[in-house]
């Protein structure tokens, strides 16, 4: 007669020999310095670049962190991370990071795995507005702040996220001076078909918006809706509103606008 539990000694011993491996993992890293996660960073985000690394792979800091992000290579300033140890059973490398520089500011949780997907949950990113000008938008001022409640994206590409941003006490440069702008905040997710849809809503500004923005994931962005100027809209660019048409009623200039990102 056949032994019926073979099979099941088989699958425990195998089961046992899974978990010596990752104790022996867990230990093997335990040693390990925090350059080889920098390492591991740099050698599969092509143009990062980490220095000034101190601590342990589990608990370490870097002096800067730079990223490679459209085209341009954005730093984060000075960076410390925690690795959740538990995530890596699951083969899944997740880090709690904190990073800082001037003005701007980033915590939050992110995790990848071998396959190639990264996935950011619970993460706060408050950075001045100016550095919108690094991707050649006019010179702007103010605090822009992004929570990112969930996102997660597979060779690169974003597939799916959801969260909110805002633009507080906003201004711009143009006909070369400072026009201000209030502040306005969105709350955006991915629709389930490739498309981030987002609704702008004005919270102290002169300029009354209704307003709804759609992107193909960095291909271009949409904006429908209507917005109007209040009274302590700037005259010069109250002035400027003629050039999206004349308005309703109401005195609500219509928007349906398509811009190519590039990115």
């Amino acid at each position: 007669m056949a032994d019926s539990t073979a099979p099941v000694r088989r699958s425990r011993w195998w089961q046992l020999l899974l978990l010596g491996l990752a104790f022996w993992l867990l230990w093997v890293l335990a040693k390990a310095p925090a350059t080889l996660l920098a390492n591991l960073v740099q050698s599969n985000l092509p143009g990062s670049a980490i220095s000034a690394v101190t601590g342990s792979f589990w608990r370490g800091q870097a002096g800067e962190v730079v990223l490679p992000l459209y085209g341009v290579n954005y730093s984060l300033g000075a960076t410390r991370w925690r690795v959740r140890p538990l995530r890596l059973l699951s083969l899944e490398l997740c880090l709690e990071l904190e990073a800082e520089l001037n003005r701007q500011q980033v915590q939050g949780l992110l995790c990848v795995n071998p396959a190639g997907t990264v996935r950011i949950a619970d993460t706060d990113i408050t950075v001045p507005a100016a550095v919108a000008t690094l991707w050649q938008a006019p010179p702007a001022d103010g605090l822009l702040s992004l929570h990112i409640a969930a996102a997660e994206m597979h060779n690169g590409a974003l597939e799916r996220a959801s969260g909110s941003a805002s633009w507080q006490q906003g201004r711009v440069l143009l006909f070369e001076r400072w026009l201000e702008l209030g502040t306005y905040g969105t709350r955006f997710q991915t629709n389930g078909r490739g498309v981030l849809e987002a609704e702008v809503m004005d919270v102290t500004a002169p300029l009354e918006l209704q307003l709804s923005a759609s992107s193909e994931l960095g291909k271009n962005l949409v904006l429908k809706g209507k917005l109007r100027a209040r009274q302590n809209l700037d005259p010069q660019l109250a002035q400027g509103l003629q050039f999206l048409g004349a308005p309703d009623s109401e005195g609500f200039y219509l928007i349906n606008q398509s811009l190519g990102l590039g990115l």
